[in-house]
């Protein structure tokens, strides 16, 4: 996955499908949030605690790969005429999220065009995520794999019987956590 363009991943989603999403999802946290939390530090937000940082970072990346499948499932990502690497368009994203709530003051800034993902999960790596994924509860795992398929929110809420969206979003967070969890803090050292 490392330096994955938007066309090789556009043409790995139409093969693969969710399967291609969990792998890039984890290959990009790590300097993905890496890059955020710099940011929150640089911002109004550099007050609060480390772990608020973090948690912050992390939800904002979430978002951002969330936005990123939604919109690959909806066929809203065109491979651009010069290539650019995804990685560059999910922290495009994040700079855009922190925009919106209030962390900086420019939605965009040319200096990530260069970004770079400098992480790829070894076979190693890849089992121990499939290993975490499948001590999720059997409506968890439909529920991670929807949500990387694109399916909004609502939709998975009336086909999982949560309550609602909200719900289905919290549920959604839990089990990206038990992931985190189950996979221990140097996973990716």
């Amino acid at each position: 996955m490392k330096n994955i363009t938007i066309s090789t991943f556009l043409e790995a989603h139409k093969q693969h499908g969710s399967s291609i999403m969990q792998e890039v999802a984890l290959s990009m946290s790590q300097v993905c949030i890496r890059w955020t939390i710099t940011q929150l530090q640089k911002s109004n937000f550099a007050a609060k605690n480390k772990e608020t940082i973090i948690e912050e970072a992390r939800y904002i990346f979430d978002e951002a790969i969330l936005l990123t499948f939604e919109n690959t499932a909806k066929g809203k990502i065109q491979a651009p005429e010069k290539d650019v690497k995804l990685s560059t368009y999910v922290i495009t994203i994040c700079r855009n999220l922190l925009y919106k709530k209030g962390f900086i003051m420019e939605p965009l800034d040319d200096d990530i065009t260069d970004f770079e993902a400098d992480y790829e999960l070894s076979i190693a790596q890849k089992e121990k995520l499939k290993k975490c994924k499948e001590e999720l509860s059997a409506k968890a795992r439909a529920l991670v794999d929807l949500v990387l398929d694109g399916v909004p929110h609502v939709r998975i809420a009336e086909l999982l019987g949560y309550k609602n969206e909200g719900v289905s979003r919290s549920s959604y967070s839990q089990a990206l956590t038990s992931i985190r969890n189950c996979l221990g803090p140097n996973f990716f050292e």
